[in-house]
């Protein structure tokens, strides 16, 4: 069990990051010592802000890259739009993290469609929080690795996955769940390093110690019944649950506890 991804543990991270390293955005210049630190939201943007507010505490500001064409959540619903808007609105800057499975794997894909994708996902992400996205990162980078990713602007975003940049820096990820090659805490136990590049993904960092798969699982159970429950909501406003109950021959509070065909009772989505 991966004990050391929880807020507690998060926390006492920033406060001792934050004593060694100035935090900065991409592609600002800075002479003395700093780190950029991004987050890619992959599966929760509920974590998302729990982390963002956990940094705003400290002031601290960070990257918070989005998914617009992602499979677990999305940004054009209001409630995750809220959720984006207030993770920017409390001093964080917000980035593009473009998936690039949108493409085949071994697809022929001209330049200008590439950047034709990108600049419209910029665009909604845009329209979306208010806030200008200055930075992207590319999503399954590796499966891609054909495609145009590879200069320092892109739509005129800095790209965080520029080589000549990840070899200036050092770079620590928990990507998976896992710390690659050192952990955080190791890192920032040792001599401090002029240029830091942190790159965590919100998902894993929860209020209580769990597996990495549970993790997961947690996230994409919590969206499932959350949809589950605006769905009887919004029945329930327009007289529809009634009807529902009447047809199926139970208690209208019978759907309600069951969330209609879910074994478990309906629970907070993962913002707890």
């Amino acid at each position: 069990m991966n004990e050391g991804f929880t807020e507690s543990a998060y926390k006492k991270i920033l406060k001792k990051a934050s004593v060694q390293y100035r935090f900065v955005p991409y592609g600002e210049l800075c002479s003395e010592r700093h780190v950029i630190w991004r987050h890619d939201i992959d599966f929760s943007p509920q974590r998302a802000l729990a982390l963002a507010k956990l940094e705003a505490a400290e002031n601290l500001c960070c990257e918070y890259h989005v998914l617009v064409r992602g499979r677990y959540y999305n940004p054009l619903e209001p409630e995750i739009s809220k959720i984006l808007r207030e993770i920017s609105n409390v001093g964080h800057k917000i980035g593009l993290h473009f998936d690039l499975d949108i493409f085949a794997h071994d697809e022929q894909v001209s330049r200008n469609r590439f950047e034709a994708s990108i600049g419209l996902e910029k665009t909604i992400l845009e329209d979306i929080t208010g806030a200008e996205v200055a930075s992207l990162s590319f999503h399954n980078l590796t499966l891609h690795n054909n495609l145009y990713t590879t200069e320092m602007q892109i739509c005129d975003m800095f790209n965080a996955n520029f080589p000549n940049f990840h070899s200036q820096y050092k770079y620590i990820s928990d990507s998976n769940g896992l710390w690659r090659n050192q952990t955080l805490v190791d890192v920032l136990d040792e001599t401090p390093v002029e240029k830091l590049h942190v790159l965590t993904h919100p998902e894993w960092w929860t209020r209580k110690a769990m597996p990495p798969y549970e993790r997961i699982k947690r996230t994409i159970m919590g969206r499932a019944k959350a949809n589950i429950h605006l769905y009887l909501n919004t029945i329930n406003r327009d007289g529809r649950l009634k009807r529902i109950a009447q047809a199926h021959g139970v208690p209208e509070e019978d759907i309600i506890k069951a969330g209609i065909f879910m074994d478990a009772p309906i629970k907070d989505a993962d913002s707890k």
